[in-house]
């Protein structure tokens, strides 16, 4: 019994976490998205700043 509590909040916790990472975009939005991926901005200094602090943060954690 114990085995399938276990299994049971597991996959209960995966299901929460999944809805949780997902956004919607409406047409318009999933337009922009595409053509922000497709085109990304040139690095200015302000750009690569942010890059370089992101990387930062992330090395931190």
């Amino acid at each position: 019994m114990t085995d399938f509590l276990i299994v049971a909040a597991n996959s209960a916790a995966e299901n929460v976490f999944a809805a949780e990472e997902r956004i919607t975009l409406s047409a318009k939005d999933q337009q922009r998205l595409a053509e922000m991926l497709s085109r990304p901005p040139k690095l200015n200094k302000r750009l690569r700043a942010a890059v370089r602090e992101e990387l930062t943060e992330t090395r931190k954690n």
